[in-house]
């Protein structure tokens, strides 16, 4: 999401303002299509390259009118009267994180790989049956309370092991689509150098 001063209204307003984003895929990605949904160019606004650990201290200096963060980082701003400008639930699907695991590592260690896999699956389990218990849990790793915790997964979708085959494999994966669509990007924010053999990088490894 993209979290702006209170008196920047709109994502319009952010016109002529600082927006802090960090050089990776995901920030460029977001800021990319939140300029492309309303109408703006990259050359509207004044970016700021910054760290994950500089989002916070960056707004709260004034150092920058709006950043592309994420919580636990999202809950810390808006708490210090930041509000939302522009959030992933505006492009549904294409927000996705991954696993990645070398060939290399799963080649030598399936063993592990599955187990990383399982104990995934089973804490998405414990979430759904056990809400308040894994909050708390959440909580003191994140830094917020445990109704802070549960209210950052409010539109976030947590698929399970069909959900992830879905996604990952068959003839047409899901997220295929996403991956053509994020490499496109990048390349025209210079962030990937060349073409990416999309395909070879899916696989519902570990889900059986």
């Amino acid at each position: 999401m993209i979290i702006a001063k209170p008196n920047i209204k709109t994502f319009h307003d952010l016109a002529g303002k600082r927006v802090g984003v960090e050089g990776s895929a995901l920030g460029a990605y977001v800021l990319s299509r939140a300029l492309e949904i309303n109408g703006m160019d990259v050359e509207d606004i004044s970016i700021i390259q910054l760290e994950a650990d500089e989002h916070e201290r960056s707004y709260t200096s004034a150092k920058i009118d709006a950043v592309v963060t994420f919580e636990p980082t999202r809950t810390a701003l808006i708490n210090a009267g930041g509000h939302e400008v522009f959030t992933s639930r505006e492009i549904p699907d294409e927000v996705v994180d991954v696993l990645v695991i070398h060939e290399d590592a799963i080649a030598a260690s399936p063993e592990n790989v599955r187990h990383i896999t399982q104990g995934w699956f089973s804490a998405l389990k414990r979430l759904e049956t056990d809400p308040q218990v894994s909050a708390a849990i959440i909580a003191q790793r994140l830094g917020v309370t445990a109704e802070e915790a549960l209210a950052s997964f409010d539109g976030l979708q947590l698929p399970n092991v069909v959900g992830n085959k879905s996604l990952l494999g068959g003839e047409n994966p899901k997220l295929r689509a996403v991956a053509l669509k994020l490499a496109k990007t990048m390349r025209k924010r210079d962030l990937l150098d060349g073409d990416v053999s999309i395909d070879s990088l899916l696989a519902p490894f570990a889900l059986e």
